[in-house]
C-alpha cells in the first residue's frame, strides 16, 4: 500500500505542468542528470588540476559557465527530482523556495549573460588579440567583463529574490514554488530582467556567433585571392 502511494504521487499530474507523467520527467531527468554531473566533473577536474587550461585566457568564460551550470545540476535538478517523487514541495519553507528560485533564476541567466559575453570575447581572441598584449589590455578586455557579469547578475539576483520590493507567494504544490519570484511581475525590474538579461543576451549570441563565422568566411576569402 505504501509502494502504491509513492507512485500516486509521483504520477500526480497538475493542471498547471506539461502533459507528461511525473515518473517519466523523474527517469528523465535522473537519467541525463547522472552523466552530466560526471562530465561537469571531469571538466572541472581537468580546469583546476591543468595548470595550462587553468591560466588560458580562452578558457576562464568557459569554466565560469561550467561552474554555474555545475550548481544548476546539485542544485536545481535535486529540488526538481524532489518535486517529482514527493508530489510537491518539500520542506515546504520560504527559504527552501527562494533558494530555488535564486539557482534556477540567478545562475542560469548568469551562464546566459556569460555566454554573451564569450561570444563577443571570440572575436577578441580572434581577430584582436593584440588588445591583450598587455597586462592592462587584460585587465580591461578580460577579467573586468567577467568579474562585472559575475559580480553584477549576483547582486541583482540576490536582491530580486531574497529582498524584493513585493512579497513572495509561494505554491507548494508547484515546481519551484510557483515558479515566479515577485520581482518579475514589477513593470520595471521584471521587464528589465527579461529583456537584457533574456532577449538581449540571445540576440547578442546569435548577431556575434553568425558574425564571428561570416568574418572567418571573409577573412579565409581574402587569404586565398592574396596567395592568387
Amino acid at each position: 500500500m505504501e509502494n502504491n502511494g509513492t507512485d500516486d504521487r509521483v504520477s500526480s499530474l497538475s493542471s498547471e505542468e506539461i502533459a507528461l507523467s511525473r515518473s517519466v520527467r523523474f527517469w528523465l531527468f535522473l537519467g541525463f542528470e547522472i552523466p552530466s554531473m560526471a562530465c561537469s566533473l571531469f571538466i572541472l577536474y581537468h580546469f583546476i588540476m591543468d595548470p595550462i587550461l587553468r591560466h588560458s585566457l580562452h578558457h576562464h568564460t568557459i569554466m565560469a559557465m561550467n561552474i554555474c551550470a555545475f550548481v544548476i545540476e546539485i542544485i536545481d535538478i535535486p529540488f526538481q527530482l524532489n518535486f517529482l517523487l514527493a508530489g510537491s514541495v518539500w520542506p515546504q519553507i520560504s527559504a527552501y523556495c527562494l533558494v530555488w528560485m535564486f539557482v534556477g533564476f540567478g545562475f542560469y541567466y548568469t551562464c546566459c549573460m556569460l555566454a554573451a559575453w564569450a561570444s563577443i570575447e571570440r572575436h577578441i581572441f580572434v581577430f584582436h588579440d593584440q588588445w591583450l598584449a598587455s597586462r592592462k589590455g587584460r585587465l580591461l578586455g578580460h577579467y573586468l567583463p567577467l568579474v562585472f557579469i559575475i559580480v553584477y547578475m549576483s547582486s541583482f539576483y540576490i536582491v530580486g529574490i531574497f529582498f524584493p520590493p513585493c512579497d513572495n507567494t509561494f505554491d507548494y504544490t508547484s515546481p519551484m514554488c510557483g515558479g515566479v519570484p515577485c520581482y518579475s511581475m514589477h513593470p520595471i525590474i521584471g521587464v528589465y530582467d527579461a529583456v537584457v538579461h533574456g532577449c538581449l543576451t540571445t540576440l547578442i549570441i546569435t548577431v556575434f556567433s553568425i558574425g564571428l563565422l561570416i568574418r572567418l568566411v571573409l577573412q579565409k576569402h581574402r587569404r586565398h585571392q592574396v596567395m592568387q
